[in-house]
């Protein structure tokens, strides 16, 4: 199969796309040759058997050019695939769709979000699968939908032994925005301070021009608790760092509601963090024994902040044995491997 790939980015860098270029790599494997066109190009160590195309936004180009290059590439690569893969991002769909389908190529959408709109619909009738792994992402009920596993590196992602864990540590990762409800943990920590429990919580992320709002909100209403060191604020790390960092941490928290399947949840428990989350997209994965301990109501500050304090103060073998049970379980229903090899199954 000779395989092109739209992607937002290629930077193995990067603190929230990075385990993309894992997917390239892998998907290089099953594949005679990869042609990736991506907005933004950084650093990358890929098979030779993969090229890399950039729209420029690295090299700050104006639009214009984004889509002149996009035309230039699609249509230059066109004898060197045979098939196209369009990662997140329908726009690409309705701007190359009736240009493939000419020229016969399959076309695959990846879309795992829980908001679509009349685009989903309209480019449907150019793209032959369309991929997600949310029970509630948008895509989920429509008719050449399909869902997969998470693919997660599994290789990567496991314990670092050499890290020391900090007891009672509870760890954010992730993008600083309004849809993440990070000021829900703030209020939520200030809660566990008023009960007297002791924590430290690390919150580690960037944002973005459009939340520097957010997040100067949320750093000044958590200004006690930082100077009390209860709370820390750090910029985000590269997606190579990352399983170091949740294994210094006990407790993993994600914020984000039911749409999409954030996959830095099971990553964090495959390197030994305790999840406490809101996302019941992810309810299959945890044993009815545990269900309650993990999940709380995302609409109530209140229950988060109880499942926070029983987390803290679960027993040590209680926790490893849950998150040994539940790492097994994702390395045998999530892996990048079982993605790959279902994906190129489909889109054959």
């Amino acid at each position: 199969m000779k395989l092109l790939i739209i992607t937002q980015k290629v930077d193995k860098n990067d603190d929230l796309l990075g385990f993309f270029h894992g997917w390239i790599n892998e998907f290089a494997k099953q594949c005679q040759q990869v042609t990736v066109i991506c907005l933004y190009m950084g650093k990358y160590d890929l098979p030779k058997n993969v090229k890399v195309l950039s729209l420029g936004k690295e090299k700050r180009l104006s639009k214009i050019l984004y889509l002149y290059n996009f035309y230039c590439y699609i249509i230059q690569e066109r004898k060197n695939y045979t098939h196209v893969f369009v990662h997140m991002n329908p726009i690409y769909v309705l701007l190359g769709g009736l240009f493939w389908r000419l020229n016969n190529k399959k076309i695959a959408l990846w879309y795992n979000h829980r908001k679509g709109g009349s685009i989903m619909f309209f480019i449907a009738h150019f793209i032959n699968k369309i991929f997600y792994t949310a029970k509630s992402s948008f895509t989920s009920h429509m008719k050449k939908s399909i869902m997969m596993p998470a693919g997660i590196d599994t290789e990567k992602f496991t314990i670092n032994k050499i890290a020391q864990r900090e007891p009672n540590s509870i760890l954010f990762l992730g993008r600083i925005s309004p849809v993440k409800n990070i000021h829900m943990l703030i209020v939520a920590a200030k809660i566990l301070d008023v009960r007297g429990i002791n924590f430290k919580i690390t919150i580690c992320g960037d944002t973005t021009e459009r939340d520097r709002n957010y997040y100067k909100q949320i750093f000044e209403e958590s200004t006690d608790l930082v100077k009390r060191g209860k709370i820390f604020f750090i910029k985000g790390v590269t997606n190579m760092i990352t399983p170091e960092l949740y294994s210094k941490n006990e407790i993993f928290v994600n914020l984000t509601k039911a749409g999409s399947f954030d996959k830095t949840i099971l990553e964090s428990i495959l390197c030994g963090c305790f999840p406490i989350i809101c996302n019941k997209d992810f309810g299959d994965i945890f044993h009815d024994s545990m269900y309650k301990a993990v999940f709380f109501n995302e609409k109530n500050i209140e229950d988060l902040a109880n499942k926070l304090e029983s987390a803290i103060k679960i027993d040590q073998n209680t926790r490893e044995s849950f998150i040994l049970d539940i790492s097994e379980k994702i390395k045998q229903q999530h892996s990048i491997e079982i993605l790959t090899d279902k994906l190129f199954e489909e889109i054959k």
